[in-house]
């Protein structure tokens, strides 16, 4: 079984170096199948009956016409023996043919033998048919002796190879934009980011919640403005703007005029005043009343009080942290008047009032 060993070596061989067949077929590989041939010259061999000593015929092994086989062929005998290997294209017949396309010869590579007589041509030995590339198990037959898991297999994942770098994944793509570890969607860690032509615009990580491009800060919502720290900072409301103590919420045009409004005292024996809650006030007397001490004062705020009276005329008299000049205290508001009270803040115990306009025309 010398001329069988000889094709199990070369054969596989020829096999597992992947090297390319034609691609006019599926490749099989089939049982022990040797044929001899009378074929002369360099071309497409007529295949003449199985080789005797227990050999198939190549159809009888299996083998589908217009398949692809990788071969060996032999031809002379003792010293003028020549060895042939390659890849062949079946095709059953009348009698049986088979292409040569020659990996490699006694003569050379690539370089078909000029075949004289009797010639032996045979293909794979396996059990079983084999259609590569088709889905097909490796019959053990083939891969006896063999480490399998060299090999990878169409069908399986990358994680059959080693373990990949993100480097050496880049050394294998020839169209990949920056550089450095692959990223993926969750949580990845990125240094720098060009946008645009690299010398335009590089969007970069300064610190947490903190980002810069071309090396300025960006003014993000984590960064929230206090009277030293620039930043975002929210709209104050008309309401914080009369309260007047935030120190992170920027003033807007509308809600300046809206902290304006008059905002309604209630009436009492003493007047509360809390001038955290508007700029400008209104207040109806029931009877005499006094005015009292401001609260939650802010330094330089001015306004006025608006103070009408009911059914009949009233007094209004203030609480000590009210001081005017020139007006006579209490005033006394004519039914149906108002009197307007213009004051300003000075500190949280003295508040000016720099006039009184009472029952104007």
């Amino acid at each position: 079984m010398k001329l069988c060993r000889l094709v199990v070596a070369g054969l596989l061989a020829l096999s597992l170096a992947g090297l390319s067949a034609p691609a006019n077929a599926a490749r099989q590989y089939s049982d022990i199948a040797c044929e001899t041939t009378t074929t002369t010259g360099t071309g497409t061999i007529n295949l003449g009956g199985a080789l005797s000593g227990g050999y198939l015929g190549i159809i009888a092994s299996g083998i589908t016409t217009g398949s692809t086989v990788p071969y060996h062929l032999e031809t002379g005998t003792g010293g003028t023996r020549k060895i042939e290997t390659g890849w062949s294209v079946i095709t059953s017949g009348s009698p049986s043919t088979a292409t040569r396309t020659v990996i490699s010869s006694t003569d050379g590579l690539a370089t078909a033998l000029t075949l004289a007589g009797t010639s032996t041509f045979c293909v794979a030995p396996i059990a079983n048919v084999l259609t590569l590339g088709g889905g097909s198990a490796v019959n053990a037959d083939l891969l006896d002796g063999v480490d399998s898991t060299a090999f990878g297999l169409v069908a399986s994942p990358l994680s059959q190879f080693a373990a990949t770098t993100s480097s050496q994944l880049a050394g294998v793509i020839s169209d990949e934009t920056g550089s450095g570890a692959l990223v993926f969607g969750t949580a990845p860690n990125i240094d720098t980011i060009e946008l645009g032509n690299a010398s335009d615009t590089t969007l970069s990580r300064v610190s947490a919640g903190v980002v810069a491009i071309e090396g300025v800060n960006i003014i993000t919502t984590a960064n929230t403005a206090t009277t030293s720290t620039a930043g975002i900072s929210q709209f104050a409301t008309a309401a914080e703007y009369a309260t007047g103590t935030s120190t992170t919420k920027a003033l807007v045009v509308d809600q300046s005029w809206a902290a304006a409004a008059e905002v309604a005292l209630s009436d009492a024996t003493t007047i509360a005043f809390d001038m955290s809650t508007g700029i400008n006030f209104s207040v109806t007397l029931a009877g005499n009343r006094t005015l009292g001490n401001p609260s939650n004062q802010t330094t330089g705020k001015c306004g006025y009080i608006a103070v009408g009276a009911s059914t009949s005329p009233r007094t209004l008299a203030k609480g000590t942290h009210w001081l005017s000049v020139n007006i006579t205290w209490p005033i006394t508001i004519t039914n149906g008047q108002t009197a307007y009270i213009f004051y300003c803040s000075r500190s949280s115990t003295v508040t000016l009032i720099t006039g009184v306009i009472n029952n104007p025309a």
